[in-house]
């Protein structure tokens, strides 16, 4: 994207992310602002929605909190950035109840987890979705991301 005078910052970069197929987010279309430092790629980009975005792993500020993009945690120079739109697009879906950036969006996530554990069959002793561990997707937390959104 280039300024009023024509000239292009490749600091910044402004993209959009589809909603996954076959997922509450399928047909939506997030735009996420990455802002590279200097450092890079010794220091992972940020990575920021708009402001207000809604969704347990996003601050209300809309930097998205995703390990890959931790410094600290899991940002390694060789991440690509496809691999860290590609790691957003499954957080959209996906959220990690362990690490939320939004107290509110994450109260909401885990009530709406623990509704749909008290839903399973009396047979079922085994629910797909306990907060604070990690699963795979299934359609409780797939409906959660319509439920906060």
């Amino acid at each position: 994207m280039s300024a009023p005078d024509g000239s292009v910052n490749l600091l910044v970069w402004h993209c959009v992310i589809p909603g996954k197929i076959g997922t509450d987010w399928e047909g939506g279309y997030f735009p996420l602002t990455i802002n590279f430092s200097e450092d890079y790629p010794s220091k992972p980009p940020i990575c920021k929605f708009p402001n207000g975005f809604f969704h347990p792993n996003v601050y209300p500020s809309g930097n998205v909190c995703l390990s890959i993009l931790s410094e600290r945690r899991g940002w390694r120079p060789s991440i690509t950035v496809t691999q860290i739109l590609v790691g957003i697009q499954d957080l959209l879906d996906q959220p990690n109840a362990s690490d939320y950036a939004q107290t509110e969006g994450y109260r909401l996530y885990v009530s709406f987890c623990f509704r749909c554990t008290d839903l399973l069959p009396l047979g079922n002793t085994e629910p797909k979705f306990v907060p604070g561990k990690s699963s795979t997707a299934s359609p409780a937390i797939s409906t959660v991301s319509l439920v906060i959104c």
